[in-house]
């Protein structure tokens, strides 16, 4: 019985401090004049880090492909069909110019009304096939990787600490309960 207890506790602990060592200290702290650097493995990696994370969020998250999708079905579509409307009747009312109240004379107010919303209306039904042609366009301008991997790489070690360790955090406990049911295994095993 003694293999497992201390199967279960060598498991526990080591699982723990490797977890501490992860991310702690957060702070670096220099020994030996400077010449040894003391500060969590993840936190060390932080250019690294950003840069991944950077790549992830930029092509998986904020891509221009789901942005775009975002804006042309999301709950504020509404809005911004709206906007397209308005403004194709603004530029059909420009086009005809001075020939406007002859043209509504001559086809009817109603008429002309149906035109501007059945072109508003082609617009919006071609918007979503548009918009990937430009795709590409707005992911180099955006730039969103190279912003997220230089404001990560700016970001104190605190901050940077704080935006990605409540994502391990949670599941913490597990780990070190993990490594001592295998401690245990282990012990079990080493026993019989």
């Amino acid at each position: 019985w003694m293999l497992p207890t201390f199967g279960l506790v060598v498991g526990l602990l080591s699982n723990w401090v490797a977890l501490k060592m992860i991310f702690e200290p957060v702070v670096p702290i220099p020994i030996c004049g400077g010449r040894v650097v003391i500060q969590g493995l993840f936190l060390k990696r932080q250019k690294e880090v950003s840069a991944e994370y950077g790549k992830i969020v930029a092509g998986n998250v904020l891509s221009a492909r789901y942005l775009v999708a975002a804006i042309i079905r999301g709950p504020s579509s509404d809005k911004l069909f709206e906007l397209i409307h308005r403004h194709v009747h603004t530029a059909c009312d420009e086009f005809t110019g001075v020939s406007r109240p002859f043209l509504r004379w001559y086809k009817g107010a109603e008429r002309i009304h149906r035109v501007k919303q059945k072109v508003g209306d082609k617009l919006i039904d071609s918007l979503a096939d548009t918009m990937r042609h430009v795709e590409r366009h707005l992911d180099r301008s955006m730039d969103l990787e190279n912003i997220l991997r230089e404001k990560m790489q700016a970001l104190p070690s605190k901050d940077f600490e704080d935006l990605l360790h409540p994502v391990f955090q949670e599941d913490e406990w597990k780990l070190v309960l993990m490594g001592g049911a295998l401690g245990v295994l282990v012990g079990c095993v080493q026993w019989c």
